[in-house]
């Protein structure tokens, strides 16, 4: 591998409680630079990533670093944002069965990654028994 990412997060709920530091190291483990996923610092900027995919990153490594690396520092900048902050947000509509869906956002927990989703339609109306007759109340 050209560089691993690490992170120190143990548990936030979608990158709003906390900043969320990734280290991202060459080959050798040797750390080229850090990225940070800045948690909203003012209600204006908390309503703003609630109501869209803009996120506030802090990128940090030094003037003097390999162009190459550099380059590796922004592609890895944007494999974070894709892979735990792009799809917040996310809704499903099925009209056929009445039913939609919204994902609220990630909890993040000890490496993992929990999506919280809310679920509505789709319960009531169901004719379909279970118990194998035809609903006549006849033997067959």
């Amino acid at each position: 591998p050209y560089a691993t990412i690490e992170s120190d997060a143990m548990c936030c709920i979608a990158g709003l409680c906390c900043d969320h530091n990734f280290v991202v190291k060459d080959d050798e483990g040797n750390e080229i630079g850090r990225v940070v996923k800045q948690k909203p610092s003012s209600f204006q900027e908390l309503a703003v990533e609630l109501a869209s995919d803009a996120d506030v990153f802090a990128i940090d490594f030094k003037r003097d670093l390999d162009v190459r690396k550099k380059a590796t520092m922004f592609g890895a900048l944007y494999l974070i944002d894709y892979m735990f902050f792009e799809n917040e947000g996310e809704g499903k509509v099925d009209l056929v069965n009445q039913q939609c869906s919204f994902k609220c956002c990630d909890l993040y927990c000890c490496g993992c990654i929990l999506p919280c989703h809310c679920n509505c339609g789709g319960g009531g109306g169901d004719d379909d028994d279970d118990d194998g007759d035809d609903g006549d109340g006849g033997d067959g």
